[in-house]
């Protein structure tokens, strides 16, 4: 027995088409443009299968292989490009087949690409980056499958453990002023 509503081909291709005309709309512009679009074809999805529907599309996309042409459609910061660049050149060196032929190593995903974006100014290693984007990765994909909000606070912990300012970030510290000593100073 099917679980939800069922959603016919011409429905969710409706959905496509007014998702990429509004990309900026909310789920329930969606469901009710669509629903406007099929008045007296059918009977239109509800909010709740627009949403499904739509999520699982946007997974699909995030877990295609990341190339400089995904971009245009999921930017990453030009100041922490050049870190995601490394990282999936070392991913694809890693994916080399070995002696006897054999690659275990995964595609590198537009999902990956995002969470490297995000963790690329918290370390300089961009092993240690890969490390964590990859387990946020997985962990996204797995809440995404079991419609549930992320909890990554278990990651979150190990991520704070291994944490250290970056260079930069301590130049800053030692030029700025110790806060410390000023709130003393007054108190």
């Amino acid at each position: 027995m099917a679980k939800g509503e069922i959603i016919s081909t011409e429905t969710k291709t409706r959905i496509v088409q007014v998702c990429k005309e509004h990309p900026d709309w909310q789920i329930k512009q969606i469901q009710e443009e669509v629903a406007r679009q099929l008045k007296g074809k059918g009977k239109a999805p509800g909010v709740s299968a627009v949403q499904k529907f739509i999520a699982r599309l946007r997974n699909l996309e995030l877990d295609r292989p990341f190339s400089l042409g995904t971009l245009v459609k999921y930017p990453i910061p030009p100041e922490v490009l050049p870190v995601v660049l490394r990282v999936w050149a070392k991913r694809l060196e890693e994916a080399k087949p070995d002696k006897d032929g054999f690659s275990f190593q995964m595609t590198f995903t537009i999902r990956d690409a995002l969470w490297v974006a995000r963790l690329a100014k918290l370390f300089d290693d961009p092993e240690a980056i890969w490390g964590f984007a990859f387990w946020y990765s997985v962990r996204e994909r797995a809440y995404e499958a079991i419609d549930e909000d992320m909890d990554t606070s278990d990651l979150d912990t190990e991520l704070l453990k291994n944490f250290k300012p970056t260079p930069t970030e301590s130049k800053r510290k030692r030029k700025g002023v110790n806060h410390e000593r000023a709130y003393s100073a007054k108190g």
